[in-house]
């Protein structure tokens, strides 16, 4: 089973992964590519109640 690293889009550490492969080198590369860190939900729905930006940089 995948991480999940954005729980707001469902976003895993594969997809985060497979983004930086394709090319993506900042936080706005990956939120282009993958959706992560563009949800508003992060303190109800991840277990750490804060945003996932730090665990993706």
């Amino acid at each position: 089973m995948d991480n999940i690293i954005c729980y707001c889009k469902n976003i895993t550490e594969v997809e985060i992964k497979d983004a930086i492969s394709k090319g993506a080198t900042t936080l706005k590369d990956i939120q282009k590519q993958t959706g992560a860190c563009t949800g508003n939900q992060c303190a109800e729905l991840n277990p750490s109640g804060k945003c996932c930006s730090a665990d993706i940089n």
